[in-house]
């Protein structure tokens, strides 16, 4: 405690009011940091547990208003939690943990600077890195580590910004800091901070719009609402659908069995594999984008599975059912462009002998379905609607036409944000060519 006398407490309340009054939404988040002084480290850093470690030279020396955005900066990186998003991607040597925290620095200081906060000089910023604005850390991350050369910052925003503790091999103890460091926040305090925040941000924003930056607007709608990955919900739905077929196992004469007994034939254990009927809604108002998005996912679930491809079917619906002929391949031309009945292709799906196992449908939803459960499970992977923009806003209409009896994962396309190394890795190498 002793440490902290040094720091200019004065002057750093008058930081904290300032910042406050440029960015209220966060002045809960900036008054929960607990400042400690660190002689010698030359920057403000923060931790995981709200700890903020200021330089007391540092803090006399630059001018109040830029003492405030450097505290709206050090806060960024513990509400957006780049410590966590950091061990995620994998930014974990001294290497990697500086390049994360230049893509950490752009996303903060590019929404700070569009507020008109005023910020040291020589602060990382996209134009700087000759990078597009408004983009995530990741988006700067990968961005940064294609070039295969290392920017030029010199930069430790701490723990808080990459995740790597203070007092290891990795980071030794800051020079100038304390043995033992007050509490700071328990990680379900941060957890709450956050949500705190977030809904403050959503009632300054829904009272007066504009009043809140984009980027942290954003930030709250994540935090308030997150969304579940629907790659792995598609995979876990075709997975507990075809489970109960490919794990029945039954005896049987049509194969010898391992064990032989003289003048006996006895039958042979047997499990059955999953049939799987895949229909693409091919009409008008489909994406053809979007259905190769959907068709990927859905042919790279089935071959983890191991569903033979003698086994799957693959129907293209639009005014008329057409099943693809052959065995379904990596690459499929569908034909199409009229409206769907969804019921009809559904019926001829299930009608089919041997009848599948499952059925999965890609579409938008706006069609008409069974007026009752087909006797077999049905996925849905429901594709946004052409208006509703990149960031997949799903209209009430469509996910009401649904019928509650059908498993609907919602597809989203790919973020504007992500760079195209991110796009190659999280694309199968499946495709479908809609004509």
């Amino acid at each position: 405690m002793a440490a902290a006398v040094r720091l200019d407490q004065t002057r750093l309340a008058a930081a904290r009011l300032r910042a406050s009054g440029i960015q209220p939404f966060l002045a809960v988040a900036l008054y929960a940091m607990t400042p400690v002084a660190s002689e010698g480290l030359g920057t403000f850093a923060v931790d995981e547990r709200g700890r903020l470690l200021i330089d007391p030279v540092k803090l006399a020396e630059w001018p109040v208003p830029q003492v405030a955005g450097v505290l709206l900066h050090e806060v960024g990186h513990v509400l957006r939690d780049h410590a966590s998003r950091a061990r995620a991607i994998g930014a974990t040597g001294p290497l990697e943990r500086r390049v994360w925290n230049v893509a950490g620095d752009a996303e903060i200081n590019d929404d700070l600077l569009e507020a008109g906060v005023e910020l040291p000089a020589g602060l990382v910023t996209p134009q700087a890195l000759e990078l597009p604005a408004h983009r995530a850390a990741e988006f700067y991350y990968a961005a940064l580590t294609d070039r295969g050369h290392l920017p030029e910052y010199e930069l430790d925003c701490g723990p808080g910004s990459d995740g790597t503790p203070w007092g290891g091999q990795e980071r030794p103890l800051p020079p100038g800091l304390p043995q033992v460091l007050p509490p700071g926040l328990a990680p379900h305090e941060v957890v709450l901070l956050r949500q705190k925040v977030a809904a403050e941000i959503a009632r300054r924003g829904s009272a007066r719009p504009g009043s809140v930056p984009g980027g942290w607007q954003r930030w709250a709608q994540a935090t308030l609402h997150p969304q579940l990955d629907w790659r792995r919900l598609l995979a876990a739905r075709v997975r507990s659908c075809t489970a109960a077929v490919s794990g029945a196992s039954d005896y049987s004469y049509s194969r010898p069995p391992r064990r032989r007994v003289p003048g006996v034939v006895l039958p042979a254990m047997q499990r059955p594999l999953p049939r799987v009927a895949v229909i693409v809604d091919t009409s008008g108002s489909v994406s053809g984008d979007l259905l190769s998005l959907a068709w990927t996912e859905v042919h790279g679930c089935l071959r983890h599975l191991s569903v033979r491809r003698d086994l799957l079917a693959v129907y293209a619906a639009d005014a008329a059912v057409r099943r693809l002929p052959g065995l379904p391949r990596r690459t499929a031309t569908l034909t199409g462009g009229g409206g769907t009945d969804m019921a009809a292709a559904i019926g001829v799906a299930v009608s089919a002998r041997p009848a599948p196992d499952l059925v999965i449908v890609i579409t938008d939803g706006l069609t008409p379905w069974p007026p009752a459960r087909p006797g077999r499970d049905v996925v849905v992977a429901l594709l946004p609607l052409p208006d509703d923009g990149a960031t997949a806003g799903f209209t009430s209409k469509a996910r009401s036409l649904v019928p509650a009896w059908a498993h609907v994962v919602e597809v989203r396309p790919l973020p504007k944000r992500y760079s195209r190394l991110q796009r190659r890795r999280l694309m199968p190498l499946t495709k479908l060519d809609c004509r």
